[in-house]
């Protein structure tokens, strides 16, 4: 990527080609290190149903419980039956309506699983 960087910095620099062949020599460089580097897979879809199916039972079967890390916030661990990898939850409202707050209290107390903490003055 930094070396697809380069070419087109220098590219752009030399002032040779027009804009937009400069945008689609880009576009192309991008486009060659995603496909060297994403793999698909093709699931058949019996598998992916059955794997849906085993997750609802296990809800069913929980019966509201968390499964995955609780956040603390009760509505949210129901709805959601906690955090799980991969999801990506979205929180919505108007300003000023206290998203970030609401979004910092889950990452400050999961923020030991995601980067190690600084030690506190006095620490040993």
């Amino acid at each position: 990527m930094i070396s697809a960087y380069n070419r087109l910095s220098t590219q752009c620099y030399d002032q040779q080609w027009e804009i937009e062949q400069l945008l689609d020599e880009a576009e192309k460089e991008i486009f060659a290190i995603t496909r060297e580097h994403v793999t698909t897979e093709i699931v058949p879809t019996k598998e992916l149903v059955m794997e849906a199916i085993e997750q609802i039972e296990k809800l069913y079967e929980s019966r509201g419980s968390v499964m995955g890390l609780p956040t603390e916030f009760i509505e949210l661990d129901r709805m959601t039956s906690g955090l799980h990898a991969a999801e990506m939850i979205v929180i919505a409202a108007r300003p000023s309506m206290g998203k970030t707050a609401f979004a910092m209290n889950p990452g400050l107390r999961f923020g030991d699983f995601l980067l190690p903490c600084p030690p506190e003055p006095g620490d040993p």
